[in-house]
This record gives structure tokens, C-alpha cells and sequence, in this order.
């Protein structure tokens, strides 16, 4: 759209150099329209990356920073990221753990 809204700048001023008594404000109003909405596209963008980021920082707490598992018949208190296939994850109620 930005290419666009060049292009119609240029168109208008192409014309206006060869009829400057007499313009036609067409090519103008397209490009204006055109930056505009470019303008407005970039504003929620903006908007939706924001609610967005803000809606991982939520995920991220949901990470646990420990993990309680049954290796070889014991409780062990671990990291996530410890966790092997044969471990028993122990999960209560109300409490996040991660499982692999």
C-alpha cells in the first residue's frame, strides 16, 4: 500500500507540472486515503503485538520452577527440565507442573 500511495504522489505531481492551471486532485485523494489506512494498519498492529506479548508474560508464570517426581522409587524435587521418560510426575490439585 505504501508503493501504492507513491505512486499516486507521483502521478499527482506528474500531472500537476503539465497542467498546473488546472489540476486534478484525484491521484491525491487516493494517496491520502492510502496513507491513512497504512497508518491505521500499523496502529493495531501495534495494539494486537502488545496484548499479545502481555498475554505471554501470563504463560510464563504458569511455568512451574519445580517439579516433584518418582525416580527409581524416590521423591525427588527437580527442574522441569530434568524430567526423563520413567519419571512418575506427583501432580496436586491447584498446582502446575511441567510434564514432558
Amino acid at each position: 500500500m505504501e508503493i501504492a500511495a507513491l505512486l499516486c504522489l507521483i502521478s499527482f505531481f506528474v500531472e500537476l507540472g503539465q497542467h498546473p492551471t488546472n489540476p486534478v486532485y484525484d491521484n491525491l485523494y487516493v494517496a491520502i486515503v492510502l496513507i491513512c489506512v497504512v497508518f491505521v494498519t500499523a496502529f493495531f498492529t501495534f495494539i494486537q503485538e502488545a496484548t499479545s506479548s502481555s498475554v505471554l508474560k501470563g504463560f510464563m508464570d504458569l511455568i512451574p520452577v519445580h517439579a516433584t517426581v518418582i525416580r527409581n522409587g524416590v521423591v525427588n524435587v527437580i527442574h522441569p527440565e530434568e524430567i526423563v521418560p520413567g519419571d512418575i510426575a506427583i501432580v496436586k490439585v491447584c498446582q502446575t507442573h511441567a510434564t514432558h
